[in-house]
């Protein structure tokens, strides 16, 4: 989860989910957004209403998982959590001078919406109450999110571009519209428990050593595929020796997908160690297209529009004053 896709990632579910609103009473600020604060009370609240619905979706060990710059996942979510407040804080501010807003049924749809993607409600409801955040909070999250869209909506529609632009654009950038796929097996000896946590030095070794043997009878000559269904920990994988099917890059951890995408046709890597454990991969199949202008088309466009409504953020952001406190956000 190093590259820079997790952090778009990131940030984009972030902006899908966060929109509070914010009471001062004598409550310690964690920001303020041209006079407007924003309280710890809310960000806390915020990050753990998040957070819920990230361990929803990838499980609470996301926590630990490592991103950009050595930081954990934990680390970053929360400062972008704070960034993104600060950005819709903005947004809002500007979308009140433009008189964009949303109705009370607008507001209701949304809710019903929202709700239909908790799985558990009693439970959700039990986690919400336990940390303060109330219906009155979701609804004002909700319509400031409505708002929130309205504007990026309203900025980006209002985005000319013609024929030529969109070639330009698509001709400078053919890179992106090439689509590699590797077709791959792989062995792989686990070096994690029943629970999913990491085994002991000790037992690790063990399955480095047990991962070279295995090694070492592919290179004598025997059956990769045989091996895969005898030996592989990846049991959904090994009763089809191994075979993981055609699949791009960013798909597979980093360090199997490096390797992966390095070995040539009928090739056999080395033992490769990742989170999961040691793994032995052979490639049977590599393929390149390149995606037509006229099939990347919309999404050019929807690109370039992305792009002048950031510029419009950093427009809006070197105009505001915006105050950060760190020392409330740490105590």
């Amino acid at each position: 989860m190093k590259n820079k896709f997790f952090k778009i990632f990131l940030m984009a579910l972030l902006t899908s989910l966060i929109f509070t609103g914010c009471k001062t009473s004598g409550e310690d600020v964690v920001a303020v957004v041209n006079g407007t604060k924003i309280t710890k009370s809310d960000f806390e609240k915020t990050t753990l209403k998040v957070g819920k619905e990230y361990e929803a979706i990838f499980g609470e060990e996301i926590w630990t998982s490592e991103v950009e710059g050595g930081k954990t996942f934990k680390e970053e979510f929360d400062n972008e959590i704070l960034n993104v407040m600060i950005s819709q804080e903005i947004v809002y501010q500007e979308a009140e001078k433009q008189g964009i807003t949303v109705t009370d049924e607008e507001v209701a749809n949304e809710m019903n919406s929202y709700m239909q993607f908790i799985e558990d409600v009693d439970e959700y409801n039990k986690f919400m109450e336990e940390n303060g955040i109330d219906e009155e909070f979701l609804k004002d999250h909700l319509k400031k999110t409505l708002i929130y869209d309205k504007y990026r909506n309203k900025i980006m529609s209002e985005t000319q571009t013609n024929e030529n632009e969109l070639k330009e654009h698509y001709n400078t950038h053919i890179d992106e519209y090439k689509k590699e796929e590797i077709k791959a097996s792989h062995i792989l000896i686990t070096t994690l428990n029943d629970m999913g946590e990491p085994l002991s030095e000790e037992e690790s070794a063990k399955k480095e050593a047990k991962a070279a043997d295995i090694l070492s009878k592919i290179n004598q000559g025997e059956n990769f595929e045989a091996l895969a269904k005898e030996y592989s920990d990846d049991k959904a994988s090994a009763k089809n020796g191994g075979d993981l099917g055609y699949f791009a890059k960013g798909v597979m951890v980093p360090e199997f997908e490096k390797v992966a995408f390095e070995l040539e046709k009928g090739q056999v890597s080395n033992v490769v160690k990742s989170s999961f454990g040691y793994h032995i991969i052979k490639v049977y199949e590599k393929r390149e297209e390149i995606t037509t202008f006229e099939e990347e088309k919309e999404n050019i466009l929807g690109s370039i529009r992305y792009e002048i409504y950031d510029k419009k953020m950093e427009e809006l952001k070197k105009a505001s004053k915006i105050e950060i406190f760190d020392d409330i956000i740490n105590k």
